[in-house]
């Protein structure tokens, strides 16, 4: 019984063990089915990983060339030609896409060429993205307007004086018509006295003959004088072209006029009373509060160098004269009769246009001082064009080709609000697209004269003197005095 027992529970042990193996077994399978499928999956997810990572790349860099194309980040040729090549390497179709559009904006931009050659004029350039065509084709309307308004104005001149001198000639032939009605009207007379007088009548054909002659040689200078007239109207009409062709010589000369010469020089200058005059005025369109920097009669690149003095006009004399206050200078190097004068923000009967962009801190308080330089800018008679604001935005009517200087503070870092800095990269570029000279804020108020609140001189020995903002005794120089006051 014993034996039989041990038995059954081997066959027991042997039951449960083969189907523990057996459930192992399935258990098994099916887990390396399950790893299997999960290992393909993985590979699947990380082959389109990187597929939609060579597609995003590709994307990437098509949009880079297309913005380049519009002309919002322009890129060069060397920057251009990798992004190609990543873009023919890893989506064929996108770089067929680039080169088709790539195709359009060179035709595009070959439609202008023929009209900026054509138009002409040092300083004239024609559109480099689709971004700057609209101002392109601006310009180009402008100019046709005013060469069209210029024209219209010259053929109405010559048509007034084509007219009048018709009416002239009309005036002339009628006189002669007359003249030579009357000779027939005593032509007549005498040939009724014929049967009168033959003795007579021989004489009086010969007399008649000779008015007639005389008559008609009258015509004749007339008619002369009707040629002469014509071939003049000819020469003025020839002389009137050249003319037109000299003032938009002129005006080309005028916009390219460089700006960085002297605006006049002192005439008689008085360091006792601080006082001295200039031989600028009223028909120069001076106003007061105009301020100067004083260079060496001698200087001959006042635009680098250092001013030695500072004066401000108090009063308008004359036509060309003014009284000025000295605000700064130096006795070791005083201000002489003959040195030249100069600012930035003053051109005889214009004004000069400006804009401004960048963090301005003139006292180093960490604190913006742009509203000082826009106050400077405007009482010495300046226009601001445009200006990108401390805050990032973008005002006034926009930089044209007029806009003189973009006086520039400092720029903006990565760190700055992305705002502020893309305002200060658009008005950068749109100076360096229309030919903008731009001067740090620091060397504008050096043109200036500007030192400050308190301005003040240097005496012999070191000393400084403020000069304070009373008003001062006007004293006028002798007529025709050419030296100064010391």
């Amino acid at each position: 019984m014993a034996a039989r027992g041990e038995s059954q529970g081997l066959q027991v042990a042997l039951i449960i063990f083969v189907m523990i193996t057996v459930a192992l077994g399935v258990t098994t399978y099916i887990f390396h089915n399950s790893a299997v499928k999960l290992a393909d999956a993985k590979k699947v997810a990380e082959d389109s990983a990187r597929a939609q990572q060579a597609s995003s790349e590709a994307r990437d860099a098509q949009n880079k060339l297309l913005k380049s194309l519009i002309g919002y980040k322009v890129l060069s040729e060397a920057e251009q030609r990798p992004l190609m090549s990543e873009l023919a390497t890893k989506d064929a179709a996108l770089k067929t896409e680039i080169d088709e559009i790539k195709r359009a904006w060179d035709e595009d931009m070959a439609l202008f060429t023929g009209d900026v050659d054509a138009l002409g004029g040092e300083g004239w350039t024609g559109p480099e993205n689709w971004m700057s065509l609209p101002d392109y084709l601006i310009q180009v309307n402008q100019k046709r307007n005013l060469e069209w308004s210029a024209e219209k104005t010259r053929a109405d001149t010559e048509t007034s004086q084509k007219v009048a001198e018709k009416q002239a000639a009309d005036a002339k032939v009628a006189a002669a018509e007359k003249g030579l009605e009357d000779a027939k009207t005593g032509y007549d007379a005498s040939v009724a006295e014929y049967t009168e007088a033959r003795s007579t009548w021989t004489g009086q054909t010969a007399s008649l003959q000779d008015s007639v002659n005389a008559k008609n040689n009258e015509i004749k200078k007339v008619s002369d004088e009707a040629s002469k007239q014509v071939k003049l109207l000819e020469s003025e009409k020839n002389r009137s072209e050249l003319l037109a062709q000299g003032l938009k010589s002129e005006n080309t000369q005028l916009k390219r006029k460089d700006y960085d010469v002297p605006d006049g020089k002192i005439s008689w200058v008085d360091q006792k009373s601080r006082l001295g005059y200039i031989n600028l005025g009223l028909s120069d369109g001076l106003r007061r509060q105009q301020t100067f920097s004083v260079y060496d009669r001698d200087e001959t690149n006042h635009s680098k160098a250092v001013p030695k003095a500072a004066i401000e006009v108090t009063r308008i004399v004359e036509r060309h004269l003014a009284e000025v206050r000295i605000l700064q200078d130096d006795l070791k190097n005083p201000i002489l009769p003959g040195d030249l004068i100069f600012t930035p923000s003053w051109v005889p009967g214009r004004r000069v246009h400006f804009a401004l962009a960048g963090f301005m801190d003139i006292d180093g308080d960490k604190k913006s001082d742009r509203t000082l330089i826009r106050n400077l800018v405007r009482v010495n008679g300046g226009v601001i064009d445009a200006e990108a604001t401390d805050e990032g935005e973008l005002t006034g009517e926009g930089m044209t080709v007029h806009t003189r200087y973009l006086i520039l503070g400092d720029k903006p870092t990565e760190k700055s609000d992305a705002k502020v800095l893309q305002a200060y990269g658009r008005i950068e570029t749109d100076a360096q697209q229309k030919g903008v000279e731009t001067v740090s804020y620091q060397t504008f108020l050096g043109w200036m004269g500007y030192k400050g609140e308190v301005r003040t001189t240097q005496i012999a020995g070191g000393a400084a003197n403020e000069v304070g903002t009373g008003e001062f005794k006007p004293r006028t120089p002798a007529r025709g005095a050419t030296g100064g006051a010391y």
